[in-house]
């Protein structure tokens, strides 16, 4: 098959999404298929059949950038797609349903992102509820259009049906377990990780209130922070101004090598986020035999079982995080067997297998 991403955030970014799209479309390419990008463009990237449009930053999000490509129907009938796949529902997801429709080709949309949720911690508490009603109207709207709906987790499917969304499949994103594995002579060290944007709906002061708590019960411990975010520079001011510096260790954003480095020598992973559509960082870090700390909210507590892989603590209770993150260590041995089964059933090459046969099914009909 010919398929069409249109997603709206890209390379160089490496978030969630776009961690997501490079994934499934190395395994649909292995399998075969032909995968085309269609996004906006933040730098040049010389890349066999990616298209980039111009764009303009998201003023919410510097990272994130806007673009609704015109008159590219003509161009984009002469790939001859089989099946266009939206990741966004801006302006690259608008022009991917008006495509579809014009040109005939089944649609899928896959809900990557929680905005309504998002929203909540970037505008006052007033508009924050009257955007959010506004938000769910639109991708209800948006959706209901597409011929399948994918959702990365069962809990994100109950909560796109509350808000009439229809014709959900459930088909979460796949880990390279190849690549996040087990690495031979890479002892774990006394450190507790955090990976994913430095951002406010991420929750990660919870994770900075924890951090006495744990310090004061398991000595020579430090908190490892991978990732960047515009709520970077705030949040290392919090770590000085609360005297934490020495225990906290900001490494920025890593590539894949270094960063299954990290998950391995990590004695747990702590997840705080209140965000979650899936939590892919917590079965990358299952697939390298680390156990997770994990909000009990929203997607996580799916993926995360009590005493199984991990631990869940309340999202709102900085005591509750410290106390797992510290029952997540002290049982990291036992949890590692639940860890690496749980991150078994979420091959990268097992989920390409479900998302083929959605679009199959789509194309049949």
């Amino acid at each position: 098959m010919r398929i069409g991403f249109f997603t709206e955030t890209y390379l160089p970014n490496k978030d969630g999404v776009v961690r997501s799209i490079t994934e499934t479309k190395k395994a649909l390419e292995e399998k075969g298929h032909e995968v085309f990008i269609f996004a906006p463009r933040k730098i040049n990237i010389d890349e066999k059949n990616t298209f980039l449009f111009r764009s303009f930053p998201f003023p919410l999000y510097a990272d994130y950038r806007i673009s609704y490509p015109l008159f590219i129907s003509s161009k984009i009938a002469k790939l001859k797609l089989d099946v266009i796949h939206t990741h966004g529902m801006a302006g690259i997801g608008l022009a991917g349903l008006r495509i579809a429709k014009k040109l005939k080709i089944p649609i899928v949309g896959t809900f990557h992102t929680h905005i309504p949720t998002a929203v909540k911690h970037y505008l006052s508490r007033r508009f924050a509820n009257v955007t959010e009603s506004i938000l769910w109207r639109y991708m209800a709207w948006y959706f209901n259009q597409c011929n399948g709906v994918i959702a990365p987790s069962e809990v994100i499917r109950e909560d796109l049906e509350r808000n009439g969304i229809r014709n959900i499949h459930v088909i979460p994103t796949g880990v390279d377990i190849k690549k996040f594995r087990i690495l031979k002579n890479v002892k774990k060290e006394r450190t507790i990780l955090y990976v994913g944007r430095i951002a406010k709906e991420k929750n990660i002061d919870i994770l900075l209130g924890s951090a006495p708590h744990v310090i004061s019960k398991l000595k020579g411990y430090k908190f490892i922070i991978v990732g960047v975010g515009p709520h970077l520079e705030p949040f290392q001011n919090d770590v000085m101004t609360k005297n934490l510096g020495e225990y906290f260790l900001f490494k920025g954003r890593l590539g894949d090598e270094d960063l299954v480095k990290e998950y391995n020598k990590a004695s747990c992973l702590v997840f705080p986020s209140k965000f979650e559509t899936q939590g892919l960082v917590a079965i990358e870090a299952m697939a390298c035999g680390t156990p997770v700390a994990g909000s009990n909210f929203l997607a996580i507590k799916e993926y995360v079982k009590n005493g199984f892989n991990g631990y869940l603590f309340d999202p709102d209770d900085s005591r509750d995080c410290a106390d797992k993150i510290m029952k997540t260590i002290r049982n990291r041995n036992r949890l590692k067997a639940g860890a690496l089964s749980t991150s078994r059933q979420y091959s990268i090459n097992k989920m390409a297998k479900k998302l083929e046969r959605l679009y199959s099914s789509l194309v049949k009909k």
